[in-house]
């Protein structure tokens, strides 16, 4: 299979909403295969990327007015720090 079919899928996937995109920043294709609504711990160190619950971050209130005609279609909250294991090799340092 070639490396184009597998991107050409991924992005199929995600405009059938069967994963989600994350980090989008970072100039690589990272996908999500959980579709409830939650956010992300990614490891500065290691770049490791887990879940945190929706229900573990406090409801988000914008300020002040977002740009006229966009629109919200989801918010998603990124914690960036160190994995347990990262945090360790850090300690033992």
């Amino acid at each position: 299979m070639s490396l184009a079919t597998v991107y050409k899928t991924f992005h199929a996937f995600l405009e059938a909403g069967i994963v989600h995109e994350i980090n989008l920043h970072r100039g690589a294709l990272r996908v999500d295969p959980n579709p409830e609504p939650h956010h992300h711990l990614i490891c500065t160190s290691c770049r490791a990327v887990e879940d945190l619950e929706e229900s573990a971050v406090a409801p988000v209130k914008l300020k002040g007015a977002l740009p006229e005609g966009f629109v919200v279609e989801r918010f998603a909250l990124e914690v960036h720090g160190l994995c347990k294991r990262c945090a360790s090799k850090r300690k033992q340092s």
